[in-house]
């Protein structure tokens, strides 16, 4: 694949570049997301589980807004995913 990539550019074909967010920049998803969960479901390991990959599809989901935008969105979505108990 690399090698395919050095070709095309060496024949003038430019790589594919990533998107861009709301901020000009390239959205990582590299990050913290601390939440509080009270009660005894998140002792349970598959609802931890569940819990995870719920939120990072929230993260994934909201990579092109902007940095301000994102931490706003992602910590309603999640406070509404708690607060619906949809786990």
């Amino acid at each position: 694949m690399l090698r395919q990539a050095i070709r095309n550019l060496q024949e003038g074909i430019e790589p594919t570049r990533p998107d861009v967010n709301a901020d000009g920049h390239i959205p990582t998803m590299a990050g913290d997301v601390i939440v509080h969960c009270p009660g005894s479901e998140a002792d349970h390991l598959d609802w931890q589980k569940k819990f995870a990959n719920l939120v990072g599809q929230i993260v994934s989901e909201t990579k092109f807004l902007s940095a301000n935008e994102r931490s706003h969105e992602i910590e309603l979505r999640v406070k509404s995913v708690l607060a619906g108990g949809d786990l």
